[in-house]
C-alpha cells in the first residue's frame, strides 16, 4: 500500500486498494444466544446473518450452514396474523 518516491514513501493507496473497498461489505454477523448446532451438537456456535437477502445460520465448530429457501419465507408469510403494529 506504501510506495516508495525516492527518499520518502507515499502514502496514497494503488487504484486497485480503493476499489477492493468500495466493492466488499460488510456483513453483520450474530450469535444466536442458547442454540445449538443440529450437525455437531456445539452449543452457542450457531452465528445468524443475512447473505444477498437470505436468511442464514451457521455453526463455527463444523461445516454445518442453512439457508432459509423461498418456500420456507412462503409458508411462514401464510401463517395467521396474530396483530399489526402501527405506530403513530
Amino acid at each position: 500500500m506504501w510506495q516508495n518516491s525516492g527518499n520518502f514513501y507515499d502514502l496514497a493507496p494503488r487504484a486497485n486498494d480503493l476499489v477492493q473497498d468500495m466493492t466488499t461489505t460488510k456483513i453483520k454477523k450474530r450469535f444466536v444466544a442458547g442454540a445449538k448446532c443440529p450437525k455437531c451438537g456445539a452449543k452457542d456456535s450457531i452465528l445468524l446473518f443475512k447473505e444477498h437477502g437470505i436468511e442464514t445460520v451457521e455453526c463455527t465448530e463444523c461445516d454445518y450452514r442453512e439457508q432459509q429457501t423461498d418456500e420456507k419465507v412462503a409458508e411462514k408469510a401464510t401463517g395467521a396474523v396474530i396483530g399489526v403494529f402501527k405506530p403513530d
